[in-house]
């Protein structure tokens, strides 16, 4: 059974603490100190459900500036139990360690919304292992899930426990940027980021989890963290915001856009806390009123071993219309989420919004490369 606890967001008859927190540190291989830590602002969402109304504006408050100046903040739930995660990232390792044969059964097409993936990382400047599987992905949503079940009957539950403790999170800060937002006469409408993720039955449909695996390397040195060691490139997302759980290794990096430099984020600073950022779309909807987040992944302290992380991307759903905080609509009608940022009528698409399943689309020559990346994979796995 999973060690979750349904209370996550229940009263508590003691006010939890809303103030937040900054502690730049040191990331330090050995003796020798590398970078300083990001300045990560910690938010309390413990007792969010039990707040006034005046106390959810004033937690949205800190949370707009914490993405305003960082771009980033982390959550903090001292009475969920972290260990969901850690369960997961196990029912993981027994589905990426099946034989080629049967994970090879929940291979789909890369445009595909959920099923297992591969890519290549999107590092432009080494071309040295450019045919090599640098990551795969197995994404889950609240439907059509293509993910092994007789394998392992755990893995789907655990996606699904995973998908709501994250979304809900995702969307209880969407509320709070609402109160916020309309208290300053920034949108009359204060559920404004809630309507655009749920159709009028309160359903969604295309927010997704996704599972990162970067494989380890046969490499035991540990090099510096610099750019000619990005695993995953500089990107921003395309969601609306994006939440992260502790990964099973540090490799994340964020720019800082007022210090304008790349600074790690540590699994110490992450410690019973989730990362959440703004991501393209809620730039987009926002008139870059809430900046997006940029990030990148670097090559782990421990490159022997792999490094797994978590991603829940809060997308809006298909029949809904993405609007600005301004009434304009964004988008077409009749485009799901995953083409939102491409086929924008009001601006030009922005290449920093494309993502793997996109490019599938519009490039097929990728995708064949993509296919061979996956059959180099498989032919790799079943000769160890």
């Amino acid at each position: 059974m999973l060690a979750w606890q349904p209370t996550l967001f229940s009263l508590n008859q003691h006010k939890a603490n809303t103030g937040f927190s900054k502690k730049p540190l040191s990331v330090c291989f050995g003796n020798t100190k590398i970078k300083t830590e990001f300045p990560l602002t910690t938010i309390d969402f413990s007792n969010y459900e039990g707040f006034s109304q005046n106390e959810k504006i004033a937690l949205g408050e800190k949370l707009f500036q914490a993405f305003k100046n960082d771009s980033i903040a982390a959550i903090k739930l001292p009475r969920f139990d972290y260990s969901l995660f850690q369960s997961h990232y196990d029912h993981v390792k027994t589905v990426i360690d099946l034989p080629s044969d049967q994970l090879k059964a929940y291979v789909s097409h890369p445009a595909s919304l959920t099923g297992i993936q591969f890519d290549v990382g999107f590092n432009p400047h080494d071309k040295s292992h450019e045919n090599d599987p640098k990551r795969l992905v197995i994404k889950y949503r609240a439907k059509d899930n293509q993910l092994p079940t007789t394998e392992c009957p755990e893995f789907l539950p655990s996606s699904k426990v995973v998908f709501e403790t994250l979304h809900k999170l995702g969307v209880l800060a969407c509320e709070a940027l609402g109160l916020y937002l309309q208290n300053t006469g920034t949108v009359s409408d204060p559920p404004f980021f809630k309507k655009m993720v749920f159709d009028e039955s309160g359903q969604t449909n295309f927010s997704t989890l996704w599972v990162n695996h970067y494989p380890a390397t046969q490499s035991k040195a540990t090099p510096p963290p610099n750019a000619s060691n990005v695993i995953g490139a500089e990107h921003k997302d395309t969601s609306l915001l994006t939440l992260l759980p502790p990964a099973t290794q540090n490799g994340l990096e964020v720019f800082h856009p007022k210090q304008e430099q790349w600074l790690p984020i540590s699994l110490s600073q992450t410690q019973n806390k989730i990362l959440i950022f703004p991501s393209g779309l809620m730039s987009k909807v926002t008139n870059n009123l809430i900046p997006h987040n940029k990030h990148r992944v670097m090559t782990p302290p421990n490159p022997t071993q792999p490094r797994t992380s978590l991603t829940l991307f809060l997308l809006p759903h298909k029949n809904r219309p993405v609007l600005s905080i301004t009434g304009q609509r964004l988008f077409k009608d009749g485009v799901g989420p995953a083409a939102h940022c491409l086929k924008s009528s009001a601006a030009e698409p922005d290449e920093h919004l494309v993502t793997v399943a996109q490019v599938h689309r519009l490039n097929p020559a990728f995708g064949h490369r993509l296919q061979q990346v996956t059959q180099r994979f498989f032919s790799n796995n079943s000769q160890q």
